[in-house]
């Protein structure tokens, strides 16, 4: 197959995905998910959180609190220490159509599903 290159298409201005995805810089982290008990949200290991920890949350938001020393993906209410709503999720998928995993020597936290 041939790639399309830059020149094929023209744009006005680049996508700035942290103009789209993140209201508070400040207060927005990035988690990588680890564990597949999440799957009925939609939410696959290897997928990305945007989570911002400025905005207000309520019952049934999508959170990621601390449980026992571990992060883990939520609905409120949960037990725990609150860090953030969870604001977006990235999938990431391999060539196979399978979500990729976390890369050795990812730095980003991970998180499980509760």
């Amino acid at each position: 197959m041939e790639r399309v290159g830059d020149d094929d298409y023209e744009c006005d201005e680049r996508l700035d995905l942290n103009r789209h995805l993140i209201k508070h810089p400040s207060a927005t982290f990035f988690v990588r998910v680890n564990g597949d008990s999440m799957l009925g949200a939609g939410i696959h290991p290897g997928d990305i959180l945007v989570v911002d920890r400025a905005c207000e949350c309520g019952d049934g938001d999508l959170v990621v609190a601390e449980c026992d020393d571990v992060l883990t993906i939520t609905l409120l209410p949960a037990e725990g220490r609150l860090f953030g709503k969870v604001l977006h999720v990235i999938h990431t998928i391999d060539a196979g159509g399978k979500t990729a995993p976390s890369e050795e020597g990812d730095e980003w936290p991970d998180v499980i599903g509760d």
